[in-house]
């Protein structure tokens, strides 16, 4: 069974997990949580991409997994954590985004601007990022606010909450 979890193909990976799920109920999930601490990368990356996309673990479980893999020295596995965690709005998600903004290094730091700008808009974090030790982070956050503020008074920007379709 382990192994159609870390199978590369996504639909063999659900169809095992919904097989354990039916066989052993929450301890499933656990086993998922145990398997994003594996040696493995590949299969540290398919139990947390499981946990977070499948919607067979509780948003906690979830985001608590995610949390942990942004501290994770996998680079791939950090990265998909930290573009799960822009896509979400929770208050959690943004606290587990600002931990890993103060990341040593500056091409991780980087990718949460990159990511916090495509997905959530937080200028808060990237206005942070204005006064980062690391020039690239700086230029970096300088250029997307930039691009976000002009984006927003865009008279295109149907995105916008006070954009009206007549």
């Amino acid at each position: 069974m382990q192994e159609a979890l870390a199978d590369p193909d996504r639909d063999v990976q659900a169809k095992a997990l919904e097989i354990l799920l039916a066989r052993e109920g929450p301890g499933a999930l656990d086993r998922l949580v145990a398997l994003t601490k594996s040696e493995d990368s590949a299969i540290q990356l398919q139990a947390l991409t499981l946990l977070n996309e499948s919607g067979h673990a509780d948003e906690v479980t979830a985001l608590s997994a995610l949390g942990n893999a942004v501290s994770n020295t996998v680079r791939n596995v950090k990265e998909y954590a930290i573009e799960s965690l822009a896509r979400r709005s929770d208050s959690q998600a943004l606290e587990y985004l600002s931990q890993v903004s103060l990341d040593p290094d500056p091409n991780v730091r980087m990718t949460v601007l990159e990511n916090v700008a495509q997905y959530g808009g937080r200028t808060a974090l990237l206005q942070q990022a204005l006064s980062d030790e690391d020039e690239k982070v700086r230029t970096l956050a300088a250029f997307l606010l930039k691009q976000l503020t002009e984006v927003r008074q865009s008279p295109f920007n149907t995105h916008d909450p006070s954009y009206e379709k007549n």
